[in-house]
């Protein structure tokens, strides 16, 4: 009568189950099955042999046929979504970029196994993308290729690839940000949709970054303090590290606040600026309207992130320690607030009353 049985075999490495089982009696010879490192392991291969001995047949057909069966390819793109599901200390955003380097990444990669890559492709990957008709600025090429490295990590290539010495992106000459003076931050907001105006004087004004601005919702807003509340998932850092900070809003500008929305509207998780909501892509749609009102009003082109340039530089002019100052903006180290941040400009405030002016129907 055939018998089927699992033993633990003690290793060095830890415990091993291994299946045997016999044809007939005990005057068959035991035919190993399989050994494994679980015992859940064990017992799926158990329950097989076990099948095929009750249809009579032989198990080590079975077993032979499942050893000649090719294993499925290895890919990087199972690896980059290996890597992606492992990824529990990123934020919706940065994973929503990660999709976007890989949409980018996956027509060249994706299909390749992860030993066959090598650092060749990936400088022709850098060099076929810095140019054409939608060439990737240099630093946009590292943030890419970036995401590539660490999928790479993930899967254990040593050396990696896309680590290599012999890699080179273009360069580019560093352009100095240059902040909107007085004039042009009243131009450019002539120049735009009455409705968007409110967002980008909270920019000149506080300072903070567009990413806040655009998760601020009225539960974060202290009225009677005159400040909003940056929460940790929104203010930039490594998650889990992030600290929350308040930002500090004049009274006058509170007042606009106020204004712009009816109290039985402003509900917990109601939107500060509502026109960025809805939308698939909120950061570039409040880029492309700075942009349209600087062409508009004939001036340089700027980007939300230069009012916060400016306002930076205007406290640093009037006299305000940089320690206070990175405390107020969220930056940690006194030297990017001083090196980065602070620029040789005409240092003359907006007057709240042109402000208001400007956003009042």
């Amino acid at each position: 009568m055939p018998s089927l049985t699992i033993t633990t075999r003690h290793t060095a490495s830890g415990p091993r189950y291994v299946v045997r089982y016999r044809l007939g009696g005990r005057s068959y010879p035991l035919i190993h099955a399989g050994s494994f490192k679980t015992l859940k392991e064990a017992k799926t291969r158990r329950h097989m042999v076990a099948g095929e001995l009750a249809a009579g047949r032989n198990p080590a057909d079975t077993l032979l046929a499942m050893l000649e069966q090719p294993k499925p390819k290895r890919t990087i793109a199972t690896d980059f979504q290996a890597w992606k599901a492992s990824r529990l200390d990123l934020d919706e955003r940065t994973l929503a970029n990660i999709g976007f380097h890989w949409k980018r990444l996956e027509p060249v990669f994706g299909s390749l196994s992860t030993d066959e890559i090598s650092h060749l492709q990936v400088q022709q990957w850098i060099t076929d993308n810095g140019n054409g008709d939608r060439p990737l600025s240099p630093k946009v090429l590292r943030d890419y290729v970036g995401t590539l490295k660490q999928v790479l990590d993930f899967a254990g290539i040593d050396p990696n690839p896309a680590r290599d010495r012999r890699i080179r992106y273009p360069t580019v000459e560093q352009v100095v940000p240059v902040p909107p003076s007085d004039k042009h931050v009243l131009a450019l907001l002539e120049h735009m949709p009455r409705q968007r105006r409110l967002l980008y004087v909270f920019l000149e004004q506080d300072g903070g970054r567009l990413g806040e601005h655009i998760a601020f919702t009225w539960g974060d807003v202290d009225l009677d303090a005159c400040r909003i509340l940056a929460r940790p998932e929104v203010v930039k850092g490594r998650r889990g590290r992030r600290k929350p900070r308040w930002l500090q809003i004049p009274n006058w500008l509170m007042e606009l606040l106020i204004d712009s929305c009816p109290p039985e509207d402003r509900a917990a998780e109601t939107p500060l600026f509502p026109w960025l909501h809805g939308i698939e892509h909120p950061r570039q749609a409040a880029n492309k309207t700075m942009r349209n009102a600087c062409k508009a009003a004939g001036i340089p082109h700027y980007h939300p992130h230069d009012l916060r340039h400016r306002r930076i530089s205007l406290w640093h002019g009037q006299g305000i320690p940089a320690r206070e100052i990175g405390d107020r903006v969220g930056q940690r180290q006194i030297a990017v607030t001083l090196d980065v941040y602070t620029h040789v400009m005409p240092l003359d405030e907006v007057p709240s009353e042109r402000f208001r002016a400007i956003l009042e129907p």
